[in-house]
């Protein structure tokens, strides 16, 4: 589901190119990465960019210029932002999600894992073996994502020790 000129509910396809587009691209080889693989080269001429952004922003700021900003004692205040989603998009986007069925978390990260493997970059740091148990991984994982903590975490699954 989309909405027609949105930027948070965009039709996915607009993100990519036309196939045509990809199709010469590929064949050529010719596919316009803006990146360099020298990482201080990459860091300087972002750092650059910042200078000159951060300029512009001065100048706007010295001069009254930038909507919703203002100094007052030194600092820089900057108004709230209004909300812009129109009322019903958010009673669509709530009437899909009821449609969605409601799932565990941790069956979500099994039945990703089912499809990525993901699980199996997460080897022990000095044997590089996968761990025995997926379920204390995944424990371990949802643990740090939710800011549960091991301990809690552990007391919490049944079947799993914090040892």
């Amino acid at each position: 589901m989309w909405v027609k000129g949105s930027k948070q509910y965009k039709d996915f396809e607009e993100y990519l190119l036309p196939p045509h587009t990809w199709q010469h691209m590929k064949q050529t080889q010719q596919i316009p990465l803006e990146f360099t693989e020298d990482v201080e080269k990459y860091l300087n001429k972002r750092f650059e960019q910042l200078d000159i952004e951060l300029s512009k922003v001065n100048c706007l700021i010295a001069n009254q210029d930038l909507q919703g900003v203002t100094i007052y004692g030194g600092k820089i205040q900057v108004a709230s932002l209004k909300k812009m989603v129109p009322e019903d998009v958010e009673e669509i986007t709530r009437l899909v999600y009821d449609l969605l069925p409601r799932i565990k978390l941790t069956d979500l990260l099994v039945e990703v894992d089912t499809w990525t493997q993901f699980s199996k970059h997460f080897v022990h740091l000095h044997t590089q073996k996968a761990p025995k148990e997926k379920s204390i991984l995944f424990a371990a994982i949802l643990s740090d994502g939710i800011n549960l903590g091991l301990s809690k975490m552990a007391d919490a699954c049944p079947n799993i020790s914090y040892s």
